[in-house]
């Protein structure tokens, strides 16, 4: 007996520590404990199909799920109220509005959303725009693939913020 209740101690304080963390789901239909590996759902956003093609084989290297895929500011806003994903990459050249002003309307309504801006623009100016309106990464499109992985599963790490 004193197994037993060491045992549901221990599980439920296993179950309290992990339920925190990204990509765990418990269910307990008889009262034991279970674990379900969770894909960390992702929304991309840019105006160029082919460069959403090659974030989705990104994202999906680093066991995560693409939920949903824009082609402009508008749609960035509107997904990521829908879908309230733990990571958005996000262009900032795209018509109807920009990333920049998307990423600002996201911020405001969602504090701790976690945008990564994925662009072409390097100019400092712009990069201290986007990081000052709550982007939580800056990344420049030609960064190596490798590197854009890393980047993705540092961000991932900390856990999701919005769900």
């Amino acid at each position: 007996m004193r197994v037993r209740a060491a045992l549901a101690r221990v599980d439920g304080c296993a179950n309290e520590s992990l339920r925190s963390r990204p990509g765990f789901t418990f269910t307990s239909p008889r009262g034991e404990s279970t674990m379900e590996l969770r894909k960390t759902r992702v929304v991309l956003v840019d105006d160029d199909d082919h460069i959403r093609q090659l974030w989705k084989l990104l994202v999906e290297s680093v066991n995560c799920e693409v939920v949903g895929e824009g082609r402009d500011g508008l749609e960035a806003v509107a997904l990521f109220r829908k879908l309230r994903p733990a990571l958005m990459l996000l262009d900032l050249n795209m018509p109807n509005k920009t990333g920049e002003k998307a990423l600002l309307e996201v911020r405001c309504e969602f504090p701790d959303a976690r945008v990564v801006v994925l662009t072409a623009k390097a100019d400092s100016d712009t990069v201290i725009r986007c990081i000052s309106a709550g982007a939580a990464g800056y990344i420049l499109k030609d960064t190596p693939f490798a590197q854009l992985k890393t980047v993705i599963t540092d961000l991932l790490a900390k856990g999701p913020k919005v769900r």
